[in-house]
């Protein structure tokens, strides 16, 4: 939670933070990446954080990362459910109003032993392009293709699950100037036999919003889940999942 409340902070003052290191002084910035948020609700609790850096001064290479955390927060132990680990790198090119992220290397796991262990790579594409809807609103559609490899025989069919791709549709500013900020994302990816089945893989409707306060740091975010791979762990389980919280 302290680290949530770190990365927030850092997103909102200036959406960059400034880190000086040890030997030469020279900044590192971090950048907001996917969305921050805590979510209590059904089936358990939800939480991710993630930073994208850039790797070299005169050029858009970055490194980013990214953890999904499960966590069954209000059983007795107050156990983590499964903790995925999402460390990437890809190279930015911007033309226009388009946008091309290459990915030459990606990897996703959840760091367990044994039956448990669930892991895969993959190398991807990832194209974005914007629309103005008129006022404040704009449209961001954005897809990701992926070449997978190295899965772990613990989950060789996560594909099925998984796919071969990831959409994103974003209404930015939904309500225009009613809240300082309202986001509408709809996240979705496929599976099925084919891996490219829309009907299979799993669906996601987020709403991020945000007070016109001049401090407003938290984001008000509900969240809801359908179909399977939410996490890796259990990636074949159909689940439901409806969860509200704060967001960064």
């Amino acid at each position: 939670m302290v680290m949530l409340i770190w990365f927030g902070l850092a997103s909102y003052f200036g959406s960059s933070a400034s880190f000086a290191a040890a030997e030469n002084r020279e900044l590192v910035q971090l950048y907001h990446y996917k969305p921050i948020y805590f979510l209590l609700g059904k089936p358990n609790t939800k939480v991710q954080f993630s930073v994208r850096a850039k790797v070299l001064k005169n050029y858009d290479l970055y490194v980013g990362y990214s953890q999904l955390i499960l966590w069954d927060l209000f059983k007795t132990s107050r156990p983590f459910a499964d903790m995925n680990y999402n460390p990437e790198i890809f190279y930015r090119l911007s033309f226009s109003e388009w946008t091309f992220d290459l990915g030459p290397y990606e990897h996703e796991s959840n760091g367990k032993p044994g039956a448990e262990s669930r892991g895969w790579d993959r190398s991807s594409i990832r194209v974005t392009r914007a629309w103005a809807l008129g006022g404040e609103r704009e449209l961001e559609a954005q897809f990701k293709f992926w070449w997978a490899r190295n899965i772990e025989p613990d989950n060789s069919d996560l594909l099925w699950y998984r796919g071969l791709y990831e959409g994103q549709l974003t209404v930015n500013n939904l309500f225009g100037s009613e809240f300082g900020r309202s986001d509408l994302i709809f996240r979705f990816f496929p599976g099925g036999k084919t891996h490219v089945d829309p009907l299979k893989g799993g669906r996601e409707l987020t709403l991020r919003m945000r007070s016109r306060a001049q401090y407003s740091l938290f984001q008000w975010v509900v969240q809801v889940f359908e179909g399977h791979a939410e996490s890796m762990l259990r990636y074949k389980n159909h689940v439901w999942g409806f969860r509200t919280g704060i967001g960064f």
